[in-house]
Formats: C-alpha cells, structure tokens, sequence
C-alpha cells in the first residue's frame, strides 16, 4: 500500500458500499456503510364502476432504499376480476428515492352483483433482495346498474 502521509483504499464488498481504510502509522481506521434494500408503495383512490367496465389505476412504487433496484409486479384482484399490467411486470432500475407511477387495469366481471367490493393489491418486490417487499390495495365498489 503506498504511504503519503494517509493512504486510501476503497474494497467493495459484497452488498455494502465501499470500504474506506485510512492508514496513518500503525493506526487504521475502517468504516463500512451498508445498503439498505426498501421500497414503497401507494394506492390511489378508491373507484367504482359499472359491471364489465374497465377501471385504470395510478400505485406509485418508490425505491425507499440506498442504492439502485428494480422492483418485481404482481397486481391481484380478491373477487378474481380480471388484471392488467400494461407497463410490464418491472419496474427497470430506479435510483434512490425515485418514485415511479405503475399503471394497473382491472375489468370488473360482467356478472357481478352490486355492492360487491373488490381489493385490487399491487405488490413490488426487490430484485436485489427478494425477501423485501411492500405492498397498498384500493377498493372497487361495483355500481347498482338500473335495468
């Protein structure tokens, strides 16, 4: 290691960010700072709509952590309606603190009663760790259709 009064050495390692080693001396001094892996996620207002109608989304999904991460999608409906991701099922890599709106189609089914309430969830999972996740759910309330 080369010597000029304090000397730098930068070792990335594993999943924290660079390790700084001063060395003055017989004195060295080590400061490990590691990444923290987070995201979140919002929902929008809750909607209603008629039977068969489709109804369009805006979750936004934030990398909540220190370093760059995409995040995986699954949005899922609680009375089985059907769903769309139409922007794909990643969100691409985004910086720290980058927010992303995520937009999420669900089609109320033809045949369902009034009153019936829907929880549409999207869920993000971290691609750098997949054991770090969030998720928010929005209600779909289907209209009383006069007939």
């Amino acid at each position: 290691m080369m010597r000029l009064g304090v000397a730098v050495l930068l070792i990335l390692l594993g999943f924290a960010k660079p390790l700084l080693a001063a060395s003055s001396g017989d004195m060295t001094i080590n400061v490990t700072i590691q990444q923290l892996v987070a995201v979140e996620v919002t929902a929008p207002p809750a909607q209603s709509g008629n039977p068969g109608a489709l109804l369009t989304y805006l979750f936004t999904v934030q990398n909540a952590g220190t370093a760059p991460d995409a995040f995986a999608l699954k949005a899922t409906s609680s009375e089985r309606f059907a769903v769309n991701l139409p922007g794909g099922t990643s969100t691409g890599v985004l910086n720290p603190g980058q927010p992303v709106q995520v937009t999420v189609e669900l089609t109320i089914s033809a045949g369902a009663l009034a009153g019936t309430q829907d929880l549409l969830t999207l869920n993000a999972t971290s691609q750098t760790d997949r054991k770090i996740s969030d998720e928010a759910f929005v209600t779909t309330t289907v209209n009383q259709v006069a007939g």
